[in-house]
């Protein structure tokens, strides 16, 4: 078993939109497909009964197996996924990698990728070299990261999420964001309804 904080847990779609399930007959049970992201790099496809949100929340410490069955073809398939016994991370073994600096900056670049691959499908589905695709990666990077300025993964996952939503509004035809340039407006403005969240104790 291995053990992680959850990043994220994005359901895993079809080309046809629709999130990939698959029914098993031994328990007579539809499950849905999610990509899971952990902070210590770890991702893959997990499954769940619940259809559009996954079992687990962003910061849940679990315990779960991951395997690699395609030799990298596809992403390793994670089971077994359950909340951690004994609470937190840390202490021996060096502690959590949760806010180490590099690992966080990894992270961000893994969503500036995923975000940049969404958009390249929507703009330019004919595209050739990935080497375009990591170019728009970077542009999207830059912004998370400001310039790799920005390093504490707090602050960072706020920026990422605002990232992951703005790109995703691509799919809304009126709302017309067709450039990289749109995506990032878009994304400001999620971040800045986040910010303006404040608990008044």
């Amino acid at each position: 078993m291995k053990e992680g904080k959850l990043v994220s847990a994005n359901p895993n779609m079809a080309n046809d939109g629709d999130q990939r399930n698959w029914h098993s007959d031994k328990f007579d049970q539809r499950y849905y497909e999610f990509i899971l992201e952990f902070d210590n790099g770890d991702k893959g496809v997990a499954s769940s009964k619940n259809e559009g949100t996954y079992t687990y929340s962003a910061g849940s410490e679990l315990s779960y197996n991951i395997k690699d069955t395609s030799e990298g073809k596809y992403l390793p398939k994670i089971s077994g996924v359950k909340k951690k016994e004994g609470g937190n991370f840390g202490g021996g073994g060096g502690g959590s990698s949760y806010n180490d600096p590099s690992n966080n900056l990894r992270m961000a670049m893994s969503t500036a990728q995923e975000s940049a691959v969404i958009a390249f499908k929507a703009f330019m589905p004919n595209v050739k070299e990935v080497e375009d695709i990591n170019n728009m990666s970077d542009f999207f990077y830059a912004w998370v990261s400001d310039h790799g300025k920005i390093i504490d993964r707090d602050t960072l996952s706020k920026r990422w999420y605002a990232l992951d939503k703005a790109v995703k509004c691509i799919e809304f035809k009126e709302m017309k964001v067709d450039t990289s340039d749109k995506i990032l407006d878009v994304a400001e403005k999620f971040l800045s309804a986040v910010m303006k969240i404040n608990h008044e104790k």
